[in-house]
């Protein structure tokens, strides 16, 4: 309260009130208005001072709502992570069922590898065998031609004269197996028959052999072209006995002009 608004409320006092009574009332009121303006602005201040704290307040309430945005994030985010570490879970889990069956799998592929490896031993020594007895088969097929061979040459020199005498009028004075001295070295001819036709000599060359191809005809064509130089007889011809000959073989006596006698007797 400023000097000259006491000095003016002192003189109203006076003039109603004693000077001493007007002094201390004077020095009462401006106490109180004194207290009065400390409490209007302590009133200002702290209504400031609410303010503030209001301010602050909602500040307060917007950083807990972010807060707790953010914990739902976070909790979410918590959550997702959860899930993701379920499924890897579960895919491990997975991956491991299937490593097992890989595993069981390459067993079982072991353990047929190891039946397979069984199996191909068991062939081989099979094998073994089968080949032993094909050996032991050759050898007793070799022996059974050979008595073969020995009875076929038997029955072509029975059948040949005979044969040779309806075809060709052949009077046949020899038949038989012989040899013959060619360069210098002993050729064995399975069946060597002499005799005549009309007034000539005639010397038959043949070749007796169960089943004939091809390459044998000619290489007992070959043997004979050799032989008509040893024979002694200007006449050579050249005769295959056996029960079969294949059709390149029947080509090539046809084309030297040989013949074919069959074991029935029929002349080709």
């Amino acid at each position: 309260m400023s000097a000259s608004s006491l000095a003016t409320m002192r003189a109203e006092i006076e003039g109603v009130f004693p000077p001493e009574q007007a002094r201390v009332l004077t020095n009462v009121l401006a106490d109180a208005i004194g207290l009065q303006h400390r409490f209007f602005d302590e009133m200002s201040a702290l209504r400031g001072e609410v303010r503030e704290l209001a301010q602050a307040q909602r500040e307060l309430a917007e950083a807990q709502q972010r807060t707790e945005e953010r914990v739902e994030q976070l909790a979410q985010a918590q959550q997702r992570t959860e899930e993701r570490v379920e499924q890897l879970a579960q895919a491990q889990q997975r991956t491991e069922q299937r490593v097992e069956q890989l595993a069981e799998e390459q067993r079982k592929l072991t353990q047929a590898q190891r039946r397979t490896e069984q199996r191909v031993e068991q062939l081989a020594q099979a094998q073994q065998k089968t080949e032993h007895a094909l050996q032991l088969l050759a050898r007793q097929v070799g022996g059974l031609s050979d008595k073969l061979g020995g009875s076929l040459e038997d029955l072509a020199i029975e059948t040949l004269p005979y044969v040779l005498s309806e075809a060709w009028g052949m009077q046949v004075s020899d038949c038989g197996r012989d040899s013959f001295l060619v360069d210098g070295r002993e050729v064995d001819v399975d069946l060597v028959l002499r005799g005549t036709i009309g007034e000539a000599n005639v010397v038959v060359l043949g070749e007796v052999n169960a089943r004939l191809t091809a390459r044998e005809v000619d290489a007992f064509l070959q043997l004979a072209e050799r032989l008509r130089g040893v024979v002694g007889c200007d006449d050579v011809r050249v005769v295959f006995f056996g029960f079969q000959a294949n059709l390149d073989a029947r080509q090539r006596i046809r084309e030297a002009g040989a013949s074919m006698v069959f074991s029935n007797g029929r002349l080709l």
